[in-house]
């Protein structure tokens, strides 16, 4: 399950850019990135190592949640997935057809892909003792 962002959109909404006026510089400019690394990655990869935390982000529309995954279609298939790696049956047919809706009037180029991870995270028959079909 993936979000992600540039440390300075995670951290303070906006780019953080380092300028290298000269060579010499190059050095302190890396302890800079690497310190903003320390604070502001670290603890942002922390947080969303559990795949709770990340499906909570990708079922949000808050605009955090859309800087950290911007993109609906990717986000929605995500969403989806992790729904079902968290077992959360009963979650994942409303949000199956919130985010249907929300493609499908977009016409995001997503929406085939969508509904082929929806139609593949679908319970497959097994063939029971006697030949007949058994949901799982």
């Amino acid at each position: 399950m993936t979000v992600g962002g540039e440390l300075g959109n995670i951290s303070v909404g906006r780019p953080l850019r380092w300028t290298l006026p000269d060579l010499g510089d190059a050095l302190k400019i890396c302890d800079q990135m690497l310190d903003a690394f320390e604070k502001i990655g670290l603890p942002f990869l922390r947080a969303y190592s559990d795949v709770a935390a990340v499906h909570q982000v990708l079922t949000s529309s808050s605009p955090r949640a859309t800087l950290l995954a911007p993109v609906s279609g990717s986000r929605y298939m995500r969403a989806v997935a992790s729904a079902h790696v968290l077992g959360a049956t009963s979650d994942t047919g409303r949000l199956i057809n919130r985010f249907e809706a929300e493609l499908l009037e977009e016409k995001d180029p997503y929406l085939d892909d969508f509904r082929a991870l929806c139609h593949g995270l679908q319970p497959k028959p097994v063939e029971g003792p006697m030949g007949s079909a058994v949901a799982q």
